[in-house]
């Protein structure tokens, strides 16, 4: 079984993780890090889209190149995040395992360059392009510049993304033991974007009092807002307007409030182990004491107007 962790930024999704890998008897995976394949920018969710219901030559071949260089950045140390991903260094292949999934997905392939393409390139690059161009017309043939890739179709796509995601974490649904994926999905769709790991997973998504998001983004985070309470006002209301809160339906989908988890642990950790079918006779190492110092610190934050802001504006979010 997979037991995918998931939050919206610093909403304490790591307490879970800590208490689920302080059990012993869940695993993390493979990959030590935030699993970003599926819904950044380029990941799995653009293919999908653009395999299916979004699905047009030229944007499907795109996909599958974005994605290409996606797995390229994130399986490097030095991918833009000062700590960086370095996926091959936990993955023990890595590159054979996404060009063969890439193969997988790709019915099609051929030498070809659309307009899409051409459109990016600079007044030189098209100087060169058309000279070559030419060339290989007076030769009955076209100039090699690019790969057009056109997808299997979206059944094939599904089956080949779940045996890929296997084989870069090297689980086994008939093992026995759980193993924990970070962030692999989308809070705002935590089970169709995790439809990729199959029917063998449990998805906990992880909320908190947005006072306290508020206290730990102020610094820190830098897809979040700054210093202005307004601004992460609107921001943290539109984000949640987002959330497909119907999936939450689903039993598959386990929603924990970080401050519940934290002060009413006993009650919260086996309703948690009883959800994901695990013995909740389990000690875990997680001491949920030193969490509950993360509860409230917007009080020695942020300062009065700030707080009174979010809290008119944001009521329904706030968790205590």
């Amino acid at each position: 079984m997979k037991i995918i962790t998931l939050g919206s930024g610093a909403t304490g999704s790591s307490a879970i993780e800590d208490y689920l890998f302080g059990r012993g008897d869940i695993y993390r995976s493979r990959i030590k890090k935030e699993f970003r394949l599926i819904q950044d920018p380029g990941g799995i969710s653009d293919l999908h889209a653009a395999i299916s219901s979004g699905f047009h030559m030229n944007r499907a071949s795109a996909a599958i190149e974005a994605f290409i260089d996606l797995c390229d950045r994130y399986g490097n140390s030095k991918s833009g995040h000062p700590k960086g991903l370095n996926y091959r260094s936990y993955v023990k292949n890595y590159d054979e395992k996404v060009s063969y999934y890439v193969d997988k997905i790709t019915a099609v392939n051929y030498n070809g360059f659309p307009f899409c393409e051409r459109s990016k390139m600079t007044k030189w690059e098209s100087y060169f392009y058309e000279k070559k161009r030419k060339k290989a017309k007076k030769e009955g043939s076209k100039p090699k510049l690019g790969t057009v890739r056109l997808p299997v179709i979206e059944d094939i796509f599904l089956k080949e993304t779940e045996k890929f995601l296997a084989s870069l974490f090297e689980y086994d649904d008939q093992e026995k033991s759980p193993i924990v994926i970070e962030q692999g999905g989308s809070f705002w769709a935590p089970l169709n974007s995790t439809v990729y790991f199959g029917d063998q997973r449990k998805v906990i998504v992880v909320t908190r009092d947005p006072r306290d998001i508020f206290s730990e983004i102020l610094d820190d985070g830098y897809a979040y807002p700054g210093h202005d309470a307004e601004v992460f006002c609107d921001w943290f209301d539109n984000m949640m307007k987002h959330v497909n809160y119907s999936e939450w339906n689903s039993d598959i989908i386990i929603h924990l409030k970080f401050e519940d988890f934290v002060l009413d642990y006993k009650n919260e950790k086996k309703n948690l182990d009883r959800r994901l079918g695990v013995p909740d006779d389990i000690p875990s190492t997680y001491d949920p004491d030193k969490s509950a110092k993360n509860i409230g610190k917007y009080k020695m934050i942020l300062s009065d107007k700030e707080a009174k802001t979010i809290e008119d504006r944001l009521n329904k979010y706030l968790h205590y």
